[in-house]
């Protein structure tokens, strides 16, 4: 049986998105997104939907058609970052390596020295849940500011999740 506060939470009305208090709390939810992203921009919001979603609307944001992006590719997330800078008209340097291989840091930054890059698009992950398998990722102290480690999990070992989507 479901516990008591689930079920009176459950029997809540929902709230419209026209509805006064729905308005007021979105306000407050947009106010804060600002102070985390450290922005004034009137125009930030959150996105309900997927992660696929939430990429989409951030790359559609970001980019115009021209702009360089620089992607890296070692599975199914490099591809779908690779698709949706194509779909707005970007200049793609996608550099590749195995699927759940490691990125080549030399590589990345080799692509990002190439020309003036606007997005460096990469996903990186210390393991995959699904799989319950580690991928090795170095440190890419040289890429900075484009990059920036989450935490430090053992000493001169470097943890990364989501690190991508940074626009110069």
């Amino acid at each position: 049986m479901a516990d008591p506060r689930v079920l009176r939470a459950m029997a809540t009305p929902l709230l419209g998105q026209f509805d006064p208090e729905f308005t007021a709390i979105m306000d407050e939810v947009m106010a804060l997104s600002r102070l985390v992203f450290q922005t004034a921009s009137a125009r930030t919001f959150p996105v309900s939907g997927t992660g696929r979603a939430g990429l989409e609307a951030a790359m559609v944001s970001l980019l115009e058609p021209g702009d360089r992006v620089v992607v890296g590719e070692c599975g199914r997330f490099g591809l779908l970052l690779e698709d949706l800078a194509r779909r707005c008209d970007a200049d793609v340097c996608v550099v590749r390596a195995e699927w759940g291989q490691a990125l080549d840091p030399v590589a990345i930054e080799a692509a990002l020295r190439q020309a003036p890059t606007k997005m460096l698009a990469v996903r990186w992950r210390s393991s995959a849940a699904s799989r319950g398998r580690t991928t090795p990722c170095s440190s890419p102290t040289s890429w900075s500011p484009w990059a920036a480690p989450r935490w430090r999990s053992t000493p001169g070992t470097w943890t990364w999740r989501w690190a991508g989507l940074r626009s110069a």
